[in-house]
């Protein structure tokens, strides 16, 4: 529990500084959000700078526990879309809830990500403009989608 308060710190300081938001959190994995509910500029070069200073602190980090032999995975997958967003429910119970099929690509994505490894979607490249190195990984078939997804490694 102590390496996972750790990890979970580092990544929120990280995550807090970037004005995104901490939408999921689990055990073995979290879910970031830029945008929501304030629209925020330039998303997608706000995550990949995101991914690449939790990656490079939980390399530092990393080293430490495995001499305390804690081992650790870090993969991300990014992807970027629109959501329909909104509070739902019924009298006495509602919840702010969102429609957003690009989160199940970002964790498909994530799934498939090596250890230290940084998978983005097309959506995510192109409007990177060529502001950060991506090389392709080929067409990654992915659960629960129809149809196979162009991948680009950060």
């Amino acid at each position: 529990m102590a390496v996972m308060r750790e990890y979970h710190a580092t990544l929120g300081t990280i995550i807090t500084s970037l004005k995104a938001r901490w939408r999921d959190l689990w055990a073995t994995g979290i879910m970031v959000v830029f945008g929501d509910p304030i629209p925020c500029p330039d998303p997608c070069a706000r995550a990949v700078l995101m991914a690449v200073a939790m990656r490079r602190r939980l390399s530092e980090l990393s080293s430490k526990w495995r001499r305390e032999r804690q081992r650790t995975r870090f993969g991300v997958g990014i992807a970027y879309g629109y959501a329909t967003i909104g509070a739902i429910g019924f009298e006495g119970r509602s919840d702010y809830a969102r429609s957003e099929p690009w989160s199940i690509l970002a964790a498909r994505l994530c799934s498939d990500a090596r250890d230290g490894q940084i998978l983005i979607d097309g959506n995510v490249r192109a409007a990177l403009d060529g502001r950060a190195t991506a090389e392709p990984v080929g067409e990654l078939i992915l659960k629960g989608l129809h149809r196979p997804i162009e991948a680009f490694n950060v």
